[in-house]
Order: structure tokens, then C-alpha cells, then sequence
């Protein structure tokens, strides 16, 4: 899957080949000027699925001017996009609970405690996996290699499929 977003980077999204391998993900995007497009590069690397809500959030935090890109407390006009992140962030290590979870609460996501308390099953099987996934790389600290590589590129310039 491919699109533009709406600066007119393109994207394009990795696809399983099976559960340890991912195709490679090719982003185009314009070499960072300041700390918040290296945040924003940074975490779009280790977290290409969720490129559109990083980029949101950053750019939130670039407008609302604040010194520090993704520092809570920073700016309350900012906080529900950094939840929305989080909540990206943490979904890819365990995207069957997060899934659940979201499916559970009409198709949002948990913010401020306000997981009702039907949900509540689903939001401690999701808290058990990434306490495992957290268990689990503190037994074995060497990370994989990131989701995405990034190119700087021109319009000229033909990605590798």
C-alpha cells in the first residue's frame, strides 16, 4: 500500500511476507532542518505504520511552538494527537490486543483511564503482552533492525521495488 501524505511525502507500507520478515519500506521525505523533523524522521524509521499520526503530532507541537517536540505537558492542544501516538507506538509491539482493545471501545483508543469497564479484559490482555514484549528485550537487548529506511531523494529519483 502507497499514498501521499498531505506535504507530499510518499509512503510507502511494509506488507508481511510472514511473521519475522517485512518488505521494505522506501520513504521520501526532506532532510530534517530542526529537532522536530529529526523526531519526526526518527520515530518514522523505527514506526513507518504509524507515519501519519507522528507527523500530526509533531507538526502540532512545531505550531504550537513548543521547545521541545513530544514533551508531555508541553501543549494541551497537543495531547490527545501525543495519545493517539502513544497508542500507535505501543500497538505494533502487540497489534492483535491493541486491535481488540480499539474494536472493544467503538473504535477508539484508551485516553486519560477511560477504558470502560467492559473493555477491561481486553485492556489487561493488552497490558500483559507488552509486559511481556518489555520482559522480553530486557532477557535479550539487541533491538532488530529498523522497519524503514529513509532516502533523500528528487522527483527524479526511482525508488527500489
Amino acid at each position: 500500500m502507497s499514498g501521499n501524505d498531505k506535504t507530499g511525502n510518499i509512503i510507502k507500507q511494509s506488507i508481511p511476507v510472514d511473521d519475522t520478515q517485512f518488505k521494505p519500506i522506501y520513504l521520501q521525505m526532506p532532510e530534517p532542518k530542526d529537532d522536530f523533523d529529526r523526531v519526526k524522521l526518527s520515530l518514522i524509521t523505527e514506526f513507518p505504520s504509524c507515519f501519519q499520526i507522528i507527523n500530526s503530532a509533531v507538526d502540532c507541537d512545531r505550531a504550537q511552538h513548543s521547545k521541545i517536540p513530544g514533551k508531555p505537558g508541553s501543549s494541551k492542544k497537543c495531547e490527545k494527537l501525543r495519545a493517539h501516538l502513544n497508542f500507535c507506538i505501543l500497538s505494533t509491539f502487540c497489534p492483535m490486543e491493541s486491535s481488540a482493545l480499539v474494536h472493544c471501545m467503538g473504535g477508539k483508543i484508551p485516553f486519560d483511564s477511560e477504558t470502560p469497564l467492559r473493555c477491561s479484559s481486553d485492556f489487561q490482555n493488552f497490558d500483559n503482552c507488552l509486559q511481556k514484549k518489555a520482559t522480553d528485550f530486557e532477557a535479550n537487548p539487541n533491538p532488530p533492525p529498523p522497519k524503514a529506511k529513509v532516502m533523500y531523494v528528487d522527483e527524479n529519483t526511482t525508488l527500489p521495488k
